[in-house]
């Protein structure tokens, strides 16, 4: 699945328009591997190597400075280029299991049900939701972290205040070291 890039057509005039022969589904399921969109560290990691470059660039002196600025220009677009390979095969993918869930609705909700192709239309569905399997679970585990941590802090008793220390307006500050 090298270079896969999906161009999505501006706004589908109709989700008729679409078939599950086209290439863009051919495409997405080429592959059985797990997708994940880039992680908040990676797009990080970008921007650290884009700000390094930028850095070594403005502190250059001498032509070995500034080829040692190109170097690090490279490693950024690189990591940059990666990242956005991911961002683009994980929106195209996605893009294909919505449509797909949408045309499988479209085709069972007409008048004339076409059950062969909204089979395929479920067919596609399911393999493509597949390939979001690992992604989708973490996003539930981390979800379930959260949850568990906000309803054990909530059981956690709120910290009380000394009421005694207010004075009108003015606090008392006489617990506060210089």
């Amino acid at each position: 699945m090298e270079g896969f890039v999906v161009k999505k057509k501006s706004r589908m005039s109709s989700l008729e328009d679409v078939s599950p022969t086209d290439a863009v589904f051919e495409a997405a399921l080429e592959s059985d591997e797990q997708l994940f969109p880039p992680t908040l560290e990676e797009k990080e990691d970008v921007q650290k190597k884009q700000a390094a470059a930028k850095l070594c660039y403005d502190d250059a002196q001498s032509d070995d400075d500034f080829a040692g600025a190109q170097k690090l220009n490279l490693i950024a677009e690189n990591a940059k280029l990666l990242v956005d390979e991911k961002t683009s095969k994980y929106e195209s993918v996605r893009h294909c299991l919505k449509t797909a869930e949408a045309a499988e609705r479209m085709e069972l909700g007409a008048s004339s049900k076409d059950f062969i192709k909204a089979g395929q239309w479920k067919q596609i569905k399911t393999k493509l939701a597949r390939r979001f399997e690992a992604y989708t679970a973490q996003q539930k585990k981390a979800a379930a972290s959260l949850v568990a941590s906000l309803a054990g802090a909530k059981r956690q008793r709120p910290p009380t205040v000394d009421l005694t220390a207010v004075s009108g307006n003015n606090l008392n500050h006489s617990h506060i070291e210089n």
